[in-house]
């Protein structure tokens, strides 16, 4: 009796441990997910006390540039906070992380290191005009959040729950990913950039410099001082088309249920083509980061958990990484180029992050010769007009300050906020940016969270708006003009590759390409009917 008795405790004592094991490991993953949630209070402490406590500036620093420090001040404590609620959200907010993270770096902790440094870069015209530029930032910022607060959705309507339905719900509203059109898109994507590519004298070029690359434009007559809207169409019609393909491929082989081998095949042109023209090591820098995070952002199933690594990683890569990527600009990958290693404070304050400085130019500018009155923001909307056809199509904001005050580069930024008012003023800069906070938030809400992807599930909003999200370093960044054309690109893609529900309907059951999972379900529901019959 008592070896019988033995026997039945084995198993009991088995369940007990496995019991305490379970335990273990789920005190283990709750203290995991406990540090995670602790992580946007220690972001906003820490994105307020390090640049403090690692860029000191005291009166004599602050007194040079009048205003600028206060308000830079507040640019940075704001971001931070902001971003430690926006990652903080269970829904991620892509276009407003990047909106904050822009400000939190350019307008706010770049400022900061200026000060501490006493270097400014070398085209600033006024620095007495800083602070009105660090006040056309803050006042960017303000009009953005009260846009943003003005779009948020009415719990009433219907809508907050979008990312909660099931598998058998209503799969996708308006316009949805189809197979016959993304193939459409990606045979279109590379004859575009066989033409790219063979204007510029061959692949070779693309694996050099940035610098050969421009040369190429110029010995192929495509890019002179008169006119770049051939270069620009050319250049815009490969890239933005191959980067929609390639995303799209990597969504439609993360779908195992519905993937054909076939699927792979395309998945290997579009990456193809994405190393040839999407290049990170010789194209702008910008733009990689573009690729990037709108593959991030992009890819099934963003959680608040990668948004908050995009967001944190996103700084310390920006602040700390990118402004030694520049490596390959004048030197052939590989050549041995020597980068030049000094402190975060120095590099970022001479260097790439000169839109406060710009920006300051552009108020001084405004005090010789007056507001433009539309004429940026007008050239940058009808950027695909050659100057041949309109004589007085303005410059790239950038370029015209770099022209007007005789600097010794022109190719400068000029930042979003300085781009509308540089035209419009102070009100149709405060209207531009709260329509801007209130367009974001609507199609953040939009955006379908609930993991459904794949063809007649990825929405257009599922395509464009990581995209969007990526391309607002470049939009914020500047200038207008020059960003356009990539942008208008990547919109026409994400149309071109999706259609209205119905017409994936079609496809699908007319037969053509159709998934291993709905031939399943047609071939059950056969079975169900004629089981019904009989």
């Amino acid at each position: 009796m008592t070896e019988v008795r033995d026997d039945l405790r084995a198993p009991v004592h088995a369940g007990r441990g496995a019991t305490r094991l379970t335990r273990a490991l789920h005190r283990v993953r709750s203290l995991g997910d406990a540090a995670f949630d602790a992580i946007p209070i220690v972001f906003a402490i820490l994105a307020i006390a390090l640049p403090l406590l690692l860029l000191p500036v005291d009166e004599e620093q602050a007194s040079i540039a009048p205003g600028l420090y206060p308000i830079a001040l507040i640019i940075t404590c704001g971001s931070a906070i902001r971003l430690a609620m926006l990652i903080a959200s269970p829904r991620p907010r892509i276009v407003s992380g990047t909106f904050w993270m822009f400000l939190y770096i350019s307008a706010g902790v770049v400022p900061l290191a200026q000060l501490h440094t006493q270097s400014f870069g070398y085209f600033l015209i006024a620095i007495e005009d800083m602070g009105e530029a660090g006040l056309l930032f803050l006042a960017a910022a303000i009009a953005f959040e009260v846009g943003h607060i003005a779009g948020r959705r009415r719990a009433s309507s219907g809508k907050a729950g979008a990312g909660e339905q099931g598998d058998d719900a209503p799969v996708a509203k308006g316009r949805v990913l189809t197979r016959t059109r993304l193939v459409g898109l990606t045979v279109f994507a590379t004859l575009t950039t066989a033409v790219y590519v063979s204007s510029l004298g061959g692949p070779a070029v693309f694996f050099q410099s940035r610098a050969a690359i421009t040369q190429a434009y110029l010995d192929a007559g495509l890019r002179s001082d008169g006119n770049q809207a051939a270069a620009t169409i050319i250049l815009a019609a490969s890239v933005g088309p191959a980067l929609v393909a390639l995303i799209a491929w990597i969504i439609v082989v993360r779908d195992k249920a519905n993937r054909v081998p076939t699927d792979f095949l395309w998945l290997a042109l579009a990456i193809g083509l994405n190393v040839m023209v999407n290049n990170p090591l010789v194209t702008a820098r910008y733009w990689a980061l573009t690729v990037l995070v709108g593959i991030a952002y992009a890819l099934p199933g963003l959680s608040r958990r990668r948004f908050t690594w995009a967001v944190v990683f996103g700084i310390l890569g920006a602040l700390v990484v990118f402004p030694y990527t520049d490596v390959t600009r004048y030197d052939a990958v590989g050549s041995g180029s020597q980068v030049e290693v000094v402190s975060i404070a120095e590099k970022i304050s001479t260097k790439d992050y000169d839109q406060v400085v710009m920006t300051a130019n552009g108020v001084d500018y405004v005090q010789d010769e007056g507001f433009t009155r539309g004429l940026q923001t007008g050239s940058a909307a009808l950027f695909f007009v050659p100057r041949s056809l309109w004589a007085g199509k303005g410059e790239d904001t950038g370029v015209l300050l770099g022209e007007h005050f005789d600097l010794a580069i022109t190719n400068l930024s000029s930042p979003l906020p300085l781009e509308v008012w540089i035209d419009f003023g102070w009100v149709g800069m405060t209207a531009a940016f709260v329509f801007f906070g209130w367009g974001a938030r609507r199609m953040e809400d939009k955006l379908d969270l609930s993991g459904a992807f794949g063809f007649g599930k990825t929405t257009f909003i599922a395509l464009i708006l990581p995209l969007l999200a990526g391309y607002g370093f470049i939009l914020m960044r500047g200038p207008l003009l020059q960003s356009m054309s990539k942008g208008m690109a990547l919109i026409a893609a994400c149309l071109l590759v999706t259609g209205p529900v119905r017409d994936a309907a079609d496809e699908a059951l007319r037969g053509r390409h159709v998934s291993l999972g709905f031939r399943r379900e047609l071939r059950r529901r056969e079975h169900e009917r004629a089981g019904g019959a009989t």
